[in-house]
């Protein structure tokens, strides 16, 4: 949910990320829910946009996602990961 912090209005609001934790980068956030999905999407002011999702943990996955430099750190209570976000990681 986004809103506006100067007139309290509700500019967006997204369903599909509920019990999730998130992290932003710019204007992105990734997103960890419950259930070990993870998701990116792009923010702005007036709008989210879900871009990919994938299944990468089990259920439990309540830790809130890291993200130091380009790698992203994940886990659930049996896994940890460290997922490379570059553009040279991606390829």
């Amino acid at each position: 949910m986004a809103v506006d912090m100067y007139t309290g209005e509700c500019k967006w609001l997204e369903r599909k990320l509920v019990g999730a934790t998130l992290v932003g980068d710019g204007n992105k956030l990734i997103s960890l829910d419950q259930n070990g999905q993870l998701s990116l999407a792009k923010a702005s002011r007036d709008t989210l946009t879900v871009e990919s999702e994938f299944q990468i943990l089990g259920r439990n996955a309540i830790t809130a996602p890291s993200l130091v430099g380009s790698t992203l750190y994940v886990r659930d209570q049996k896994n940890i990961m460290a997922l490379d976000l570059s553009a040279e990681g991606n390829q």
